[in-house]
């Protein structure tokens, strides 16, 4: 048990694990009212909504591609704070823009390319965060390697998965909750909703999801394994393999 507590009481790794805790809250409160917002708050057909699934899937692939490059040309803990960062300030943007009468009408021909492009762009930032947080979890391992001398990715990546799952579907309870507190109407259809429960809807949800990805950004700037850092714990464990 003194050797558990000693590796998960490994800074770095609280750090990312705190961070990923609160992004899946995030991703678990934005993922079950997304249908709701899809079709209550911006009033999209079934058919167009699909226009923005199948961009999301294409943002999965262009994330994968993307993340590589960033940890490359960034240090791992950079990339991270600047996608969350970006995360922060596009993520509830629509919503945003909405509410303070900044953003095209529901009938606007523009609405559907900007919300095409608004899923596109963050869905690759969601996957770039996670490639790029994973990356930073195996330096962890490699890390806690020397400090130890037990190589135990497995438990970390566990840990954090475990951790993300419960609070997503905290994040789902989260979201039920929120419906209820603005008393959102069961089965309603579409245009049928009191505009100022739909405006009630944004007001909770947007300002909710960049609050969760600031206390997110915070714990990633406490993770304090650098590239230079990196470098010399790779040094000490290959001196150690020959």
């Amino acid at each position: 048990f003194r050797e558990l507590s000693h590796t998960l009481s490994n800074r770095s790794f609280l750090a990312l694990f705190l961070a990923t805790v609160f992004a899946a809250m995030a991703g678990g409160i934005s993922g079950n009212l997304e249908i709701y917002m899809s079709t209550y708050f911006w009033e999209l057909e079934p058919e167009r909504i699909l226009y923005i699934v199948m961009m999301q899937f294409l943002s999965a692939l262009i994330g994968a591609a993307l993340a590589p490059f960033l940890t490359r040309r960034f240090s791992k803990k950079r990339a991270a704070l600047g996608l969350i960062g970006s995360a922060i300030i596009l993520g509830p943007a629509p919503i945003l823009l909405r509410l303070v009468g900044f953003f095209p009408g529901n009938e606007s021909a523009w609405l559907l390319p900007i919300l095409m492009g608004h899923g596109l762009i963050g869905v690759s930032l969601v996957v770039m965060i996670g490639v790029t947080t994973s990356s930073m979890m195996a330096d962890i391992a490699e890390q806690n390697e020397i400090r130890t001398g037990r190589r135990e990715e497995g438990l970390f990546f566990s840990a954090t998965s475990f951790a993300a799952k419960v609070t997503s579907g905290l994040g789902t309870f989260l979201a039920g909750v929120i419906l209820s507190l603005i008393a959102f109407p069961k089965d309603a259809a579409p245009g049928s909703v009191d505009p100022g429960i739909i405006f009630n809807l944004g007001v909770i949800l947007g300002p909710a999801l960049m609050i969760l990805y600031v206390v997110a950004f915070g714990f990633v700037t406490r993770y304090d394994i650098s590239r230079r850092g990196h470098q010399g714990h790779l040094e000490i464990l290959s001196g150690g393999e020959g």
